[in-house]
């Protein structure tokens, strides 16, 4: 039978192809605290405190068994939740979690020597977040603690992806991009120094510049603390517009032998390109003031 469950986003649970409707919200609580440890016992004093808030009632285990018995149910299979002296586990095979998955697109980008192909599979990585990870149940402390990880998984992805774009000369198609992320991660320092080389790549020195300053004002009004030395390092690579900013120049591949290089027409005049940079289209400086934190 096949199941999928979903962590990347609200829980979500499909059999068969057919959502499946967890409409009691302790079972929906239960189902997540077993995917957070997903193929590990997890014991039945630890599910009732979380289920029950550390006050759980005297029938806690009678309970906890019952809504066991209905989630089996729900999930049409009753070897999916196994029980034992250690506590219940549920059963969670090889491509069934999306964040197993999420990692398994991962680990095959890492090991791709073309970022090419290493962007795309970011890119279907990211791709499988559907919001904030189980974000209807993280007033469980425990499911609130994987959220946190997987967002900060998530944020590094972005991160790493955004590299590669850079790498493959994509700067002006991330300007916007970046300026939707760093409005919504305004203390996100790896962001705002991306935008800084994607700005200045694009031509746009001032902007670039006003980021930063932008991002030492949030970063002394939120936590009263300056830009790190990174991101200090990148204000004055821009400042002093240092060539190892641009893009470095792709090798070209040698002409076949045999075809000798066809003629330069009469009169034509080379144009001369600016070393490391594409040619983005114009566009009118933007204001230092009017992000949101």
């Amino acid at each position: 039978m096949k199941t999928e469950f979903g962590v990347l986003g609200p829980l979500r649970v499909v059999v068969e192809g057919k959502d499946v409707d967890l409409d009691q919200p302790m079972l929906r609580r239960l189902l997540a605290l077993l995917l957070c440890d997903a193929n590990s016992p997890v014991s039945a004093e630890a599910l009732a405190d979380a289920l029950w808030e550390t006050n759980p009632p005297a029938s806690a285990r009678k309970t906890l068994q019952l809504y066991v018995h209905r989630l089996r149910r729900k999930l049409r299979d009753p070897a999916r939740i196994t029980h034992g002296p250690a506590g219940y586990r549920l059963v969670v095979e090889p491509g069934e979690l999306d964040a197993d998955e999420m990692r398994r697109l991962v680990a095959d980008a890492h090991a791709t020597v073309d970022p090419g192909r290493r962007a795309a599979l970011l890119r279907d990585a990211l791709a499988l977040w559907r919001g904030i990870p189980l974000a209807d149940l993280v007033d469980v402390p425990a499911v609130l603690a994987l959220s946190d990880a997987l967002i900060d998984r998530w944020l590094a992805l972005l991160a790493e992806r955004v590299d590669v774009d850079l790498e493959l000369g994509r700067h002006d198609d991330l300007v916007a991009e970046l300026t939707e992320v760093v409005a919504r991660q305004p203390l996100h320092e790896r962001f705002r120094a991306q935008l800084m080389l994607a700005l200045y790549r694009c031509g746009r020195q001032a902007d670039a510049l006003a980021t930063y300053h932008q991002a030492r004002e949030a970063l002394s009004d939120e936590l009263g603390v300056d830009p790190s030395d990174a991101l200090c390092a990148r204000y004055q690579e821009v400042l002093r517009a240092d060539p190892a900013l641009d893009l470095p120049a792709r090798p070209r591949r040698p002409r076949p032998a045999q075809l000798p290089a066809a003629p330069s027409p009469a009169g034509a005049t080379a144009r001369r390109a600016v070393p490391g940079r594409r040619n983005c289209p114009p566009r009118r400086a933007t204001s230092a003031a009017g992000w949101t934190s």
